[in-house]
């Protein structure tokens, strides 16, 4: 497997599903908050941290990727996770079709892009449903999730919360699936 701490794994899942609006994009700062609150020990953390960005930046992970690098700060870096597995030129085709719409990544930063973000957002967000061959974000989020704890061979228990967030925001029940 690629070598990552489960809780790694766990703080992505976290920072995707509890986003205001169903996303399988985040920024990198998200998951590192989320990762920072299931340790007590700082080093224990940016250990684990640094392993995970590691994995990330050179492609060790499945269902999870980095698909945008910003050159000065890494908090400030796109995580997209996905119900399949994406190959180099689906990813480059996701990132390619958002360029199309004049987005340009390195506002990503700026508060006052926050709708540009958005756009960003919801363009490889459908892009990745429709390669996924779901009929929405919603369903391939909770694909996604499943996916993850599968593959990371997460405990159920540990991604309950998740699950019950999604039946109780969007309707879809699932729990019993992972």
């Amino acid at each position: 497997m690629s070598g990552v701490d489960k809780r790694a794994i766990l703080a992505v899942i976290h920072a995707v599903a509890h986003s205001k609006e169903p996303t399988l994009i985040t920024q990198y700062k998200i998951v590192k908050s989320y990762l920072a609150m299931m340790f007590a020990d700082y080093d224990e953390y940016r250990k684990v941290e640094e392993e995970l960005y590691n994995a990330l930046a050179n492609r060790r992970l499945r269902h999870i990727y980095l698909v945008y690098k910003d050159n000065e700060d890494r908090d400030f870096d796109l995580i997209l996770i996905s119900p399949i597995e994406l190959n180099e030129e689906q990813l480059r085709n996701l990132i390619e079709e958002a360029a199309a719409f004049g987005i340009n990544f390195s506002y990503v930063r700026l508060d006052e892009h926050i709708k540009l973000i958005t756009e960003v957002k919801d363009v490889i967000n459908h892009a990745v449903a429709w390669l996924a061959k779901k009929n929405s974000v919603v369903e391939a989020l909770v694909d996604t999730v499943t996916a993850l704890v599968r593959e990371y061979d997460l405990d159920e228990k540990d991604v309950r919360d998740v699950y019950v967030l999604f039946c109780i925001n969007y309707g879809i029940c699932r729990g019993g699936e992972a």
